[in-house]
């Protein structure tokens, strides 16, 4: 575990290294080490994006994650009637691309698929 300011950690969320780096430039290549290790060390993959920044940071030189399949996601929205009830969102495969499209950064969460 890392410690960092409230702001950064909120910033950062649960984006991976494609998404977000620490600003501070110098540490970018450690923090960037540190994520592989745990994805080695756990079995964890990676997509596609995530891997591309991994390798611009780090060189062809290092052990990566294995990428990770593509999947053919849909996404359910509720529908306007009365007869719906639950006015969740629902990923049929999970892919957390699709999970933020449908869970803007605002509140109140329009989704219990949506996380802080």
């Amino acid at each position: 575990m890392i410690a960092v300011d409230r702001g950064l950690n909120r910033q950062k969320g649960a984006k991976d290294p494609a998404e977000w780096m620490p600003p501070n430039k110098a540490y970018q290549e450690e923090y960037a080490r540190a994520w592989v290790s745990v994805k080695l060390r756990w079995g964890l993959t990676a997509d596609k994006i995530e891997l591309a920044a991994l390798r611009a940071l780090l060189g062809d030189q290092v052990d990566l994650p294995k990428e990770a399949e593509e999947m053919d996601c849909s996404v359910n929205k509720p529908s306007d009637s009365p007869e719906s009830s639950s006015g969740q969102v629902s990923v049929v495969c999970g892919s957390k691309d699709i999970a933020r499209r449908w869970c803007p950064a605002r509140k109140p969460k329009p989704s219990s698929l949506c996380v802080d």
